[in-house]
């Protein structure tokens, strides 16, 4: 029986693996061979189109999942089911954001290779412009009248070659109708990019392909950063509401009113998508504290929208913060049996750490003051604020100072700055297992 069950369990996974491989290969090339008769205008509306088909996709499998759970009699086959919608959404995103990728890459390249163009041909017309005055010093040796037109030729110092008057002055008009445009294309360049020093168009075109690529760099890394997604927006006759999604932990509602120029602004948690991710630390009471989501405010102007996705990030960036590295240390130091959040009133929030020694049996519990998060600040200086011996019956009993004083000595020698509270626990973790040996 063991047996049938792993040849089952690897032929799964043999056909997941083959199922990905099969996926991988038919989404190498999702553009059409016609795609590249298209402008860049036609592709950005094609962008525009993709992201819509997106959407539109996503909604359409969450509403089959509900239809489909209704149907479902058997409760085992439920789980399974959700695994295979989330499978299926998951390798739609996939997709679509290979094709999005694949328009960016398109689109970059043909802007590189319009840019090189125009600076291959304003180089050519350069060396044409210089050109000129060589051609403009020969003088001329041969006017022949033929029916009252003058046709005058002009010859270089070794007779080879031959160009007309008429030519001549063509080619010098074309020459300053370019000219004018470069300078034209270099100044909008030039203000467009907010480039210093040399104006001149050569240096202006050969710095642009330089300013697209750190543009698109530094784009990559304000997506990285941002916290939130346009998750909906409504538009109604007197109102606009836009819903932006915080890394699934805090939807935030702005309520746009066009007649009185007001805006609305109410938070609500996803307590259950919080507890999931930071389980066994009341990490929820932490995002109440931080967020403060009971409360609505209101602002106007576009400016005050602007500041309240900027204060909404920076309370949300540290609070993750915080909460990852109480993660962190749960899972890599031994003794640390119990680390959670505490708030006692609005006005105060406590992280509650616990350290077991091993030896004696005794618990360490140590406390540490956060309610600096609900100022976006981040805890870069904090230190026990007290430190006792916690009974199995719950109450607080006094430690013996030597083992108080070397965990306050060990939380002082902590450099201040990022990821001080992992340190700390390393640092309280080996100031308790010392004592111990030492005793």
């Amino acid at each position: 029986m063991r047996n049938e069950r792993e040849k089952f369990g690897g032929q799964k996974w043999h056909d997941l693996d083959h199922i990905l491989e099969r996926f991988s290969t038919s989404t190498k090339q999702l553009l059409s061979p016609s795609f590249d008769k298209l402008n860049l205008r036609l592709i950005g509306t094609l962008e525009d189109i993709l992201v819509r088909l997106q959407k539109v996709k996503k909604w359409d499998i969450l509403s089959s999942e509900i239809h489909s759970q209704k149907k479902l009699t058997d409760p085992l086959n439920i789980p399974r089911h959700k695994r295979v919608v989330e499978m299926k959404l998951l390798l739609f995103n996939i997709a679509y954001e290979k094709a999005k990728l694949q328009l960016m890459n398109v689109k970059r390249e043909r802007l590189l290779k319009k840019v090189q163009q125009l600076s291959s041909g304003l180089q050519e017309t350069q060396m044409m412009k210089n050109s000129m005055p060589c051609s403009a010093k020969s003088r001329p040796v041969d006017i022949q009248a033929d029916d009252g037109h003058i046709n005058a030729r002009f010859f270089n110092s070794q007779g080879k070659c031959q160009v007309s008057c008429k030519k001549v002055m063509e080619m010098r008009q074309e020459l300053e109708n370019l000219d004018q445009k470069a300078k034209s294309l270099s100044e909008f360049f030039y203000s467009y990019c907010k480039m210093k020093g040399d104006q001149s168009y050569t240096n202006v075109v050969r710095s642009v392909p330089d300013y697209l690529e750190k543009r698109m760099s530094y784009k990559l890394i304000f997506q990285n950063l941002k916290l939130w997604d346009v998750e909906d927006f409504e538009r109604k006759d007197d109102y606009h509401m836009i819903i932006l999604n915080y890394r699934g932990y805090i939807i935030q509602r702005f309520t746009v009113n066009a007649g009185l120029s007001s805006i609305i602004v109410s938070n609500s948690l996803n307590d259950v998508n919080i507890g999931k991710t930071y389980p066994n630390m009341d990490a929820f009471s932490a995002f109440v504290f931080a967020l403060n989501p009971h409360i609505t405010s209101k602002c106007t102007g576009r400016i005050s929208m602007a500041q309240e996705t900027q204060i909404t990030g920076s309370l949300l960036s540290n609070l993750l913060d915080v909460v990852e590295e109480v993660q962190l240390a749960r899972v890599e130091i031994r003794n640390l049996v119990q680390a959670k959040f505490n708030s006692h009133s609005v006005h105060q929030l406590d992280l509650q750490l616990s350290f077991i020694d091993f030896c004696g049996g005794k618990k360490v519990q140590v406390i540490l003051d956060m309610t600096c998060l609900k100022c976006g600040a981040y805890p870069a200086e904090v230190l026990p604020s007290q430190i006792y011996d916690l009974a199995s019956n719950g109450e607080q009993k006094a430690l013996p100072s030597s083992l108080v004083d070397e965990i306050r000595s060990a939380a002082e020698s902590v450099s201040v700055g990022y990821s001080r509270i992992v340190r700390l626990c390393r640092c309280i973790s080996q100031a308790v297992q010392g004592c111990t040996r030492g005793r």
